[in-house]
């Protein structure tokens, strides 16, 4: 299993933070921050917009962005089979050993999940009880959104939040696609990292997140997390 993680390859880790820095640098820098503040209104009224008398398209987006129970969204379901695409992928690398692909795949799963609970349990806490930061999503901020959850009342549908950033479920793809970008091959890795892209956008047409949320929130807290399985 070791041997499927790179050794000593801590330049990308440290690219990775440094993007990362950068990136949430030029959210809290108030010139850039005011247009990250454009583009995500912009995109959030086109997205959203786009929903207006249109039932298929409202259909679609409220069952990806339904919750099974308090925390589960219909959108982790589709781990399954990248994970199994990607353990395919990685008995391809290595002559069929299973115990090399089923080791790398359980360290890669197991890092992320650590990450989305540091984020849940010690960095929202954080920013809200300490820092006293919270921020509202756009359908708690903009006037007249379309709230899927009032479309569809009878589905457990995420379109609001008083702490929206940084947006947990991008957390966890964003993470797997910086994964898949170091441990992945061709053709494989390109379907992994759209489908993981594809798999961030459903808060975006609900409401439930900004793009910054994703982009700045997800991005700077995941980028990190794949170098945590290099040696």
């Amino acid at each position: 299993m070791a041997e499927m993680f790179i050794p000593s390859k801590n330049s990308r880790l440290n690219k990775g933070l440094l993007v990362a820095a950068l990136i949430f640098s030029s959210w809290l820098f108030p010139p850039t921050r005011l247009i990250w503040n454009f583009v995500d209104y912009r995109v959030f009224s086109i997205l959203n917009g786009s929903l207006a008398n249109w039932p298929g398209a409202q259909t679609f987006w409220a069952l990806m962005n339904y919750k099974f129970g308090h925390s589960f969204p219909s959108t982790n379901l589709a781990l399954a089979p990248l994970a199994a695409l990607f353990f395919c992928d990685l008995l391809k690398q290595n002559q069929g050993s299973g115990a090399k692909a089923f080791g790398c795949l359980g360290v890669i799963i197991l890092l992320i999940v650590i990450t989305l609970f540091i984020n849940k349990q010690v960095l929202h806490p954080f920013m809200q009880h300490v820092l006293d930061f919270t921020r509202d999503s756009p359908t708690l901020v903009v006037e007249n959104p379309i709230r899927l959850s009032l479309v569809f009342p009878d589905l457990n549908i995420r379109d609001q939040s008083h702490q929206s950033f940084p947006g947990d479920n991008s957390i966890m793809w964003i993470s797997w696609a910086g994964f898949m970008l170091l441990y992945s091959t061709r053709p494989f890795v390109w379907i992994q990292v759209l489908a993981a892209a594809f798999l961030c956008t459903p808060r975006l047409f609900s409401g439930g997140h900004w793009l910054s949320d994703i982009i700045v929130g997800g991005g700077s807290v995941s980028l990190g997390t794949p170098g945590m399985g290099m040696n």
